[in-house]
């Protein structure tokens, strides 16, 4: 059982580590272009940001679950050419959950 606790915790790492570092990038992308704009960079209002923290958390669930069933993370090796399943679902999950919230407003 300490075995499949171990992996479990791993897998738990593993898919945080993926969605993480999507989410830095991202936040890196916003920040450049703002700067390129030159916009004024400003704090987001609690509302956004509690969005922003319930998409981060949708999509790693997401990719915990995927990576649960089997799929690959950044770390795994894989053929040349293919992407790794914890980014392929954490961007799929993002976006469509960023346009759900757009839709809602809490963006706004």
């Amino acid at each position: 059982m300490s075995t499949v606790k171990r992996r479990f915790s791993l897998l738990i790492w593993k898919s945080f580590r993926d969605c993480s570092l999507l989410a830095i990038m991202c936040v890196v992308i916003w920040f450049i272009q703002q700067a390129r704009q030159q916009k004024p960079i400003h704090t987001a209002t609690p509302r956004t940001l509690l969005a922003l923290l319930a998409l981060f958390v949708l999509a790693w669930l997401a990719t915990l679950i995927a990576c649960r069933m089997g799929g690959t993370t950044m770390g795994d090796h894989r053929p040349k050419g293919h992407v790794a399943t914890s980014v392929a679902v954490s961007t799929l999950t993002a976006f469509v959950g960023a346009i759900v919230f757009m839709l809602l407003g809490f963006f706004g």
